[in-house]
C-alpha cells in the first residue's frame, strides 16, 4: 500500500490503513512518554528540559540530546539539497524530531501504533511532519524520497518481516525495501551495531539480546535481532543495489553518539583514539576484561578501525558516485551531553587544511558566539588551532596500571604535570603552602596535554578561572577523573 492511500486516524494523529500489520515492540517506556510530552514546553531535539526527566536506560534513549548526533555530524545533509526524508522505523520520535527541524517534509514509518502516536506528540508543533503506523514490508515502493533512514531498525528485520528462510535475507529484503523509495540521486542513512564491536570483546553484553559475546558467536540462537561485520555490511548494501557505501564509526556507539570517525586512509594520523572516553557506558551490566582506551590506540595505529567500531554509520546512494562534496573532515566530536547552558555545546572537527595539515575547528553548536564569563569560570570558544599529533598524557596513566609498578609510575607523571604547571602558570604567589596559578590553568588536565618532542602541548583550553587556582586543585581534577573512569582496571 501507498503511504498516499494512509488515512488520518479518529484521534487526528497518526495516518493508517484499514489492513496495517500493527508490530508489538515495547520498551516499557511508552505510557511514561506518551503522558510527558503533552506537559514539557521545550521538544526539540536538543532539549534540557526532557533531560532532567530522564530516568533509566529507555528513557535516556528516548530524550537524551545526543540521540540526534550522528545526523548533525554529516554536515553535508543540507535541507536546500535534500528536501523530503522517509524514515523507517521511527521509534518514539527522538531521531524524527531533528529531521522535522531540518527538512521541509517528513514522513515517518512506525510499527506500532502506541510509539507512534508518541512520536506524533514529540513532533506535534512541526507541520511537515506526518507520522504513519505500518510494517515495513506492507509498504508498496515510491522513489520519491531524497533521504530514507534506517537508524536501529534494519537488524530487526529477521524479527518482525516474515517469510524468509534466514536472518539475513530478511536484512537484504528490508535494504531492498529502502532503496525503492529513493529518487536517483537520494541517499540511504543507516545505523547499526558492528557485531565485532571493541565493547563485545571487552565485556559489553550484546546490545539486543542482553547475552556476552552472542555475535562474536555468530548469534547461535536464531529469532533474534541480528547485526554484522563491516565487509558483510557492505555486501549486503551492494547486493540490494546500492553503487556509492560510505562507512563512519560513531563512538561510544550510533545511540548516545558524541564522536564520529569518517573512514579514511588517513584516520591512524588523526590519533583518533585521543577523541574517543573509555570505558564504554552501556546499559546493560558488563565485565571490563581488558583496557579499551589502550586497546582503542593499539586498534587505531594497526589500521583496524573498520573491523571493531561499536557501531556503524552508513551513507549510500543508488548512485555509483556521492551525490554530495566528500566531506573535508576525519573527526567530529559533538559537546552536548551535558545540561549546562547551550552556549557550552560546540562541534569540535578535524579538518585537512589546504596543504594537507590537519588542523582543529571549534564551532558553537547552535549559533551563539562560544563565550560566557560567569562569576567564578569563563568560557571562551578558540575557533581555530593547529594540531598537535601524539598520544594525550592520559595513555600514560593507563599504561602505569598496567607497569606492575601503578603508583610509583602514576606519581611521576603526576610530578612531570605540576612541574609544567608550575613553569607555565605560576603566579609566585602560595596560598595554604599550594603555589597559586593562573586561572587559565584550570583546564590543564592529563586529557589536554599531549608530550611532543619530549615537552608537553597544552590543547583545548576552553576554561578559564576568574582569578589564581591553587595547584593542588588543578592536579586533584585529573587525579579525581582519571581513578573515577578506570576505577575497573585499578586495584
Amino acid at each position: 500500500m501507498r503511504l498516499e492511500e494512509f488515512k488520518i486516524d479518529p484521534q487526528m494523529v497518526v495516518y493508517t490503513s484499514g489492513n496495517a500489520r500493527e508490530i508489538d515492540y515495547r520498551d516499557s517506556s511508552e505510557r511514561y512518554l506518551f503522558d510527558l510530552f503533552d506537559r514539557v514546553k521545550d521538544l526539540s531535539s536538543s532539549s534540557q528540559e526532557l533531560v532532567n526527566y530522564i530516568k533509566d536506560w529507555p528513557t535516556e534513549y528516548h530524550l537524551s540530546p545526543l540521540r540526534a548526533n550522528i545526523l548533525r555530524a554529516l554536515d553535508f545533509l543540507k535541507p536546500k539539497r535534500f528536501r523530503k526524508v522517509l524514515e523507517l522505523g521511527a521509534g518514539c520520535g527522538a531521531i524524527t524530531r531533528w529531521l522535522g527541524e531540518n527538512f521541509e517534509e517528513v514522513h515517518a514509518v512506525e510499527g506500532s501504533f502506541e510509539r507512534a502516536a508518541i512520536a506524533r506528540k514529540r513532533c506535534k508543533d512541526l507541520k511537515g511532519v506526518k507520522v504513519f503506523c505500518a510494517n515495513i514490508q506492507d509498504l508498496s515502493p515510491e522513489p520519491v524520497y531524497d533521504i530514507v533512514t534506517l537508524i536501529g531498525v534494519l537488524e530487526y528485520a529477521p524479527m518482525f518481516l516474515s517469510g524468509f528462510s534466514s536472518g539475513k535475507e530478511a536484512c537484504l529484503s528490508m535494504l531492498k525495501k529502502a532503496l525503492s523509495f529513493l529518487r536517483p540521486g537520494g541517499l540511504l542513512v543507516l545505523a547499526i551495531e558492528n557485531k565485532f564491536g571493541l565493547k563485545y570483546w571487552s565485556g559489553c553484553r550484546e546490545d539486543h539480546t542482553g547475552r556476552l559475546f552472542d555475535g562474536i558467536h555468530g548469534y547461535p540462537v536464531k529469532g533474534t535481532p541480528i547485526t554484522f561485520s563491516r565487509d558483510e555490511l557492505e555486501d549486503l548494501l551492494t547486493t540490494s543495489g546500492f553503487g556509492c557505501i560510505e562507512f563512519y564509526f560513531p563512538f561510544p556507539d550510533y545511540k548516545l553518539c558524541s564522536v564520529v570517525l569518517r573512514e579514511d586512509k588517513d584516520i591512524k594520523n588523526s590519533f583518533a583514539h585521543n577523541w574517543i572516553r573509555t570505558p564504554f557506558k552501556v546499559p546493560l551490566g558488563r565485565a571490563h576484561i581488558f583496557h579499551e582506551g589502550l586497546s582503542l590506540r593499539n586498534i587505531v595505529n594497526s589500521g583496524l578501525l573498520p573491523q571493531f567500531s561499536n557501531s556503524f554509520l552508513v551513507v549510500a546512494s543508488p548512485q555509483k558516485r556521492r551525490p554530495y562534496k566528500k566531506p573535508g573532515w576525519l573527526v567530529r566530536k559533538i559537546v552536548n551531553g551535558s545540561s549546562f547552558s547551550k552556549l557550552f555545546h560546540c562541534v569540535v572537527t578535524l579538518r585537512r587544511g589546504r596543504e594537507g595539515a590537519f588542523k582543529v575547528v571549534r564551532e558553537p553548536l547552535y549559533g551563539q558566539i562560544g563565550s560566557l564569563n560567569l562569576d567564578v569560570l569563563s568560557f571562551r570558544l578558540e575557533k581555530e588551532s593547529s594540531f598537535v599529533p601524539g598520544d594525550l598524557l592520559l595513555f600514560e596513566a593507563y599504561e602505569a596500571i598496567y607497569s606492575g609498578r601503578f603508583e610509583s609510575e602514576f606519581s611521576r607523571i603526576l610530578e612531570e604535570l605540576k612541574g609544567f604547571l608550575l613553569s607555565e602558570f605560576a603566579t609566585g604567589r602560595s596560598e595554604d603552602g599550594y603555589p597559586l596559578l593562573e586561572g587559565q590553568a584550570i583546564d590543564c588536565t592529563l586529557w589536554n596535554i599531549i608530550r611532543k618532542d619530549g615537552k608537553f602541548q597544552f590543547i583545548d583550553r576552553k576554561w578559564k578561572w576568574s582569578s589564581s587556582v591553587s595547584i593542588d586543585f588543578v592536579i586533584f581534577r585529573s587525579l579525581i577523573y582519571f581513578c573515577a573512569d578506570n576505577s575497573p582496571y585499578l586495584k
